[in-house]
């Protein structure tokens, strides 16, 4: 690519830069402590840069790849500081400001990442697409808001990201090497290195497009990638062994651990929480709702539907009866609610559960024409883009990293809320546009309130609204 292509790309960059460096300081005024989960990775990243290794807090439930990065990262700056400056503080360098300072450039690469590789999905879009989906990637409220604390989130996107355009590129060593770094922060994202490797698994096989694909039924397109893969298996062990490794050792380790988290397993037992996915898709149609939710799609979904409904075949209408009643069976046995969620006021889905969930034992029950509708657009966003088993691949591991999950949080939806934006139809300029306006509006109203409103919980310490 020429500069001229960078161009939008360095212009948005430009312009992001100011208002992250912004938000930055203003966080680091008002909030100087550790906060939140912070209070953990903050003082186990600074045993690690005291070479204390063998010291874990057991309340901490992540593998350590954010304490090595961090200690890594504490350790250039104490060192780039002592030759610059003669004389610097280790303790500085591990502290909760600076600290939070590598989140910054994780989430620059967050920012370039998405970039190219919506480039490298997207070809024929234009680089001002690219760019815009870019920026709207990076100022994702739940990725913008957590980019600004020392926690796991941004790190590990990042990883997953760069773990997906190397395998895009075939560069499976690579892909393989940033998967195991992903997995190192958060251990649901061991999943999304299998999705990685499916996706490989499908690119070495050349099934890159829908092209040709889109006339055969999900089995035809299973029956024809098996057969392609047998074919050719040694060149795909060949290729893609590294990459295997990472989810083979995951699983390896959870049968050795007994679980996936590492402390604290009473709060994080496994459950069937099999409303999360629904959640999910809701979550992320609402997310991109200047696309998902035009009023020329609310139409097309009205047209489509009642079509199967009056006119359609009668295996058509059992299959729409039959979705509704899963769906609604789902929610009444999957919705739960973890004890935190119920007592810790600091976070916006406690009053969503209050103050929604909470009021009538119906009121979950409302929001299935909306999932219904959710589920639609972002089929009929991603079919165009990708082969049915590319899109059976992503709702199996977005299903796998949710449903076990026992609370309810918002940022267990980025990874693969990013991959559907990166994946879906691209967005017009007009939508996209939009879709920054609602973002930044998003984020100062919640930056706001974790900035200037804190509160006092009963037992006199200081809190914070957050995501």
């Amino acid at each position: 690519m020429s500069m001229n292509s960078h161009k939008p790309l360095i212009i948005a960059g430009c312009l992001l830069v100011p208002l992250i460096a912004t938000v930055a300081f203003q966080i680091s005024t008002y909030v100087p402590d550790p906060y939140m989960d912070e209070v953990f990775h903050v003082p186990q990243t600074a045993k690690y840069c005291r070479g204390q290794f063998m010291e874990w807090d057991p309340k901490i439930t992540t593998f350590p790849g954010l304490y090595i990065f961090g200690t890594v990262y504490a350790w250039t700056l104490h060192r780039l500081e002592s030759f610059y400056l003669g004389s610097a503080s280790l303790e500085a360098a591990c502290g909760t400001s600076a600290l939070r300072s590598l989140n910054l450039l994780f989430a620059a690469a967050c920012f370039l990442l998405a970039y190219l590789t919506h480039r490298e999905l997207h070809p024929v879009s234009s680089d001002v697409t690219s760019a815009f989906t870019a920026a709207a990637l990076a100022l994702f409220p739940l990725h913008f808001f957590y980019t600004f604390l020392y926690y796991t989130d941004t790190g590990a996107a990042a990883c997953v990201l760069a773990a997906y355009l190397a395998c895009l590129r075939r560069r499976h060593h690579w892909s393989a090497l940033a998967a195991a770094a992903a997995t190192g922060f958060r251990q649901t994202n061991a999943v999304w290195a299998a999705f990685i490797l499916a996706v490989g698994v499908m690119r070495e096989c050349r099934w890159q497009t829908a092209s040709g694909w889109a006339c055969q039924t999900l089995r035809q397109q299973l029956r024809q990638l098996l057969s392609q893969a047998w074919q050719m298996k040694g060149q795909l062990v060949a290729r893609l062994w590294s990459l295997a490794l990472v989810p083979l050792a995951f699983a390896v380790f959870v049968n050795l651990n007994g679980g996936i988290v590492v402390g604290d397993r009473s709060a994080h037992v496994p459950v069937w929480h099999l409303a999360q996915p629904l959640y999910f898709v809701l979550y992320t149609a609402s997310c991109l709702a200047p696309f998902h939710f035009h009023p020329a799609r609310l139409w097309s979904f009205f047209k489509d539907s009642s079509r199967v409904a009056q006119a359609g075949t009668l295996r058509a209408r059992v299959c729409l009866l039959l979705l509704v009643v899963l769906l609604a069976w789902a929610v009444q046995k999957g919705t739960l609610a973890h004890p935190y969620l119920l007592a810790d006021n600091r976070h916006y889905t406690f009053y969503i559960w209050k103050n929604f969930f909470a009021r009538h034992p119906a009121a979950r029950f409302m929001l299935l024409p909306l999932y219904l509708y959710a589920g639609w657009s972002l089929w009929e966003s991603l079919h165009s883009q990708q082969p049915a088993l590319w899109m059976l691949a992503l709702g199996l591991c977005t299903t796998a990293t949710t449903v076990p999950a026992w609370l309810l949080e918002f940022r267990y939806f980025t990874v693969p809320a990013f991959l559907v934006l990166l994946h879906m139809r691209p967005m017009r300029v007009s939508q996209l546009a939009q879709t920054l306006a609602l973002y930044m509006a998003v984020n100062a109203a919640t930056l706001y309130m974790f900035l200037y409103r804190p509160f006092r919980w009963p037992d006199g310490s200081q809190a914070r609204f957050l995501w």
